[in-house]
């Protein structure tokens, strides 16, 4: 049986098993999810554990080095660490074993809002990020898997797989709302890492303080509530949206039955335009602090005529619009429905026999 090693920089959730298909690949692969979160994102760990027999969690580079030697050395390597300098040591101990590796980029339909996915890196790069990335390039042979058209290892957008799975779902609150898509602005620590003289923290309470006036304000106007569809990775101590309804893991049937949806920079864009709903992208004076951020945004913003409203002003009611059709059509063909909407989980496991036979 062939042998699967997911090596990823989060602790295993029910996002990365429904990406990666891993209940369905574990029927026909011999398959390890590695959460390398202790030694690549240290500082991100959240209070909710899933285990799985798969899961083997990573505790150190010696660790790491420990199963590097354990496993096959035909395994496939299906590795998502970020290529910055933090993670350059963990390549090259990869390299001291393996040669090629495997790379499914679930978000190509959001290279940073930026038709030249180098100008992207130069913008939200350090030095050391960009020779890591261009190193990493050079270290390994490498299989991408990717739902952008022309991609030789098409699959469909995960997004897109969430569609299909709850089009006809019931809805999860009876009564009209506007949905907020969090990102987890500012505490996301990928957030900090793009824009190091951000100060997450100390800006949090103001952030917070401008973006539930908004919200008030939409509440009162079109007599509904907002509902927060919590970013997968936060992980909140208390409520800092005014005590509104905060729910995970369920963003598309949430966008499905909204009245209408805002948001800032979110690969959630893909659910908007599938079912067709009106939405604005927010800004406010602490966002544009965030320089790299307000970058992506101005991005989006001008690829999809999609308005951005500053959550410090009056209220802008009317900035609320469905995206263009012809531009709609074109973004699924070209970022979301791949093979004729063939399942992933048949992708990938053809992909991965594929691939195998191939090294």
């Amino acid at each position: 049986m062939i042998k699967i090693i997911y090596i990823h920089p989060s602790q295993l959730s029910e996002r990365w098993i429904k990406y990666y298909c891993l209940e369905e690949m574990k029927m026909d692969f011999d398959l390890e999810y590695w959460d390398c979160s202790k030694i690549s994102s240290p500082s991100f760990q959240s209070n909710v554990l899933i285990r799985k027999d798969y899961l083997h969690i990573i505790k150190s580079k010696e660790d790491f080095e420990d199963n590097l030697k354990r496993i096959p050395k035909d395994s496939l390597l299906v590795i998502d660490l970020h290529r910055t300098y933090g993670n350059l040591k963990l390549y090259k101990v990869i390299r001291k074993y393996f040669r090629n590796r495997i790379l499914i980029n679930f978000f190509s339909n959001t290279q940073r809002a930026h038709n030249n996915k180098y100008i992207a890196k130069i913008n939200e790069s350090t030095i050391g990020d960009f020779y890591t990335y261009f190193m990493v390039k050079r270290m390994f042979s490498c299989f991408t898997m990717s739902s952008k058209v022309g991609e030789k290892y098409r699959i469909n957008h995960p997004d897109y797989e969430e569609y299909l799975a709850c089009r006809e779902s019931e809805p999860i609150i009876s009564s009209p709302y506007i949905v907020y898509v969090d990102n987890y602005f500012p505490l996301h620590p990928e957030i900090g890492k793009r824009n190091p003289s951000f100060k997450a923290k100390e800006s949090a309470i103001d952030f917070y303080k401008s973006l539930n006036s908004y919200f008030h304000d939409l509440e009162k106007k079109f007599s509904c509530s907002v509902v927060i569809a919590a970013h997968p990775s936060s992980n909140y101590a208390f409520n800092p949206f005014d005590g509104r309804k905060i729910i995970y893991n369920q963003t598309c049937r949430l966008i499905k039955d909204c009245l209408k949806a805002c948001m800032h920079t979110s690969n959630s864009i893909s659910y908007v335009i599938l079912y067709d709903k009106p939405v604005v992208l927010l800004s406010n004076s602490i966002f544009q602090q965030a320089s790299n951020e307000y970058k992506r945004l101005k991005g989006v913003s001008d690829l999809m005529n999609v308005d951005i409203v500053d959550t410090d002003k009056a209220c802008n009611y009317k900035a609320f619009r469905t995206i263009d059709k012809a531009y709609a059509d074109k973004y699924k063909d070209a970022y979301l429905i791949a093979n004729n909407g063939i399942p992933n989980a048949i992708r990938f496991k053809q992909y991965f026999e594929e691939i195998y036979h191939l090294l």
